[in-house]
Order: structure tokens, then C-alpha cells, then sequence
């Protein structure tokens, strides 16, 4: 897997997000193995994403998910 280069990002520059733990079963997909849940998962939406990036923008840095979203959109 390509990963981009962080080397020179200090972590106050850097945005992680974790995934949270699912059970998965491995399939075979073609010549590729995939991990699949065993429960439907809602799918992340493309509004929620960019609420996210605003507020990162917004802050200039991302030290803790806000209490609030912003919703003025």
C-alpha cells in the first residue's frame, strides 16, 4: 500500500482517524482477499465529511473532535 510522506508533519499537523473495531469475515474477491463485516454498517456520508474539513480548516488544527458540528451550511 502507497502511503503518502508525513516525515515532515508535526503531529499537531496531522489529522488520524481510527476505525472502530469490527467483526469481519475475509472473502475472496478475484485474486483478492477483502475483509467484509458481518453487520451492515451506514455508510459515511459525503456531508458529515466535509462538516469534519471545515472544522479542521476552521481550527487550523485538529486536537479534538468539536462538541458542536458546525450545521449553518
Amino acid at each position: 500500500m502507497h502511503r503518502p510522506k508525513t516525515d515532515n508533519l508535526s503531529d499537531s499537523e496531522r489529522v488520524e482517524i481510527e476505525p472502530v473495531p469490527l467483526e469481519i469475515t475475509l472473502e475472496q474477491c478475484g485474486p483478492l482477499v477483502v475483509a467484509v463485516p458481518n453487520q451492515d454498517q451506514p455508510a459515511l456520508k459525503g456531508s458529515e465529511v466535509e462538516r469534519t474539513m471545515d472544522v479542521v480548516r476552521d481550527r487550523g488544527v485538529a486536537k479534538e473532535a468539536p462538541a458542536t458540528p458546525k450545521t449553518n451550511r
